[in-house]
């Protein structure tokens, strides 16, 4: 429409136009990448390529993803001082992070979602816990919340088009990496989530 009667077109329709094709094009991006991740981890037979990465690189990589998809959003880092090195797939790590730090966002139903990252080193393992501000985790879809195909507005479906396979992605590759996933309420409001797994 834009290419052929942008002439006749307002301005106003112009940039309303063009907001929507910023909008499909991020949410296929996001299903590619994440159709991507999966299929990876699985073609492999559950087998991780790790390579010794730093982890406040991972986190700083995330970050920059997330305030370009939500630049309105505040978001917080509390990590060790000294360099921490964990043993990962960067690739589908990083596709962990950004679908966490996203949900905060996506299902934040008008709160306003502040974000903490933190990172925190016990024995020989490391823990990333996201914390959100925002409404918690629907008490109706809590037991089934990484399985595939959950979504805060059906068990199965989403109107909205997010398919809600982003969670169900993020256990298969903490899991693929011999570590474990979780998500609760906070008792002052909004949820964590943690993502844990040993060096």
């Amino acid at each position: 429409t834009l290419l052929e009667e942008r002439d006749e077109i307002p301005r106003d329709l112009q940039v309303k136009l063009v907001e929507g094709i910023h909008s499909d094009a991020d949410w296929l991006l996001n299903m590619i990448e994440s159709i991507l991740s999966i299929t990876k981890v699985q073609q492999n037979n559950m087998m991780i390529e790790k390579t010794e990465e730093i982890v406040e690189e991972i986190v700083e990589g995330a970050v920059l993803t997330f305030h370009k998809r939500f630049p309105e959003a505040n978001i917080t880092v509390d990590q060790p001082q000294n360099t921490v090195l964990v043993p990962i797939d960067m690739m589908l790590i990083s596709q962990v992070m950004n679908n966490l730090l996203e949900n905060t966002q996506r299902h934040a139903k008008g709160y306003k979602a502040d974000v903490n990252i933190r990172i925190e080193e016990y024995n020989d393992s490391v823990r990333f816990i996201i914390s959100d501000t925002g409404p918690g985790i629907d008490s109706k879809i809590y037991p089934k919340l990484f399985d595939f195909m959950v979504t805060s507005n059906n068990l199965y479906e989403d109107s909205t088009r997010n398919l809600g396979i982003g969670l169900s992605i993020c256990k298969t590759i903490i899991e693929a990496h011999g570590g474990e996933i979780s998500a609760q309420n906070r008792p002052e409001g909004g949820a964590d989530r943690r993502a844990g797994y040993r060096g």
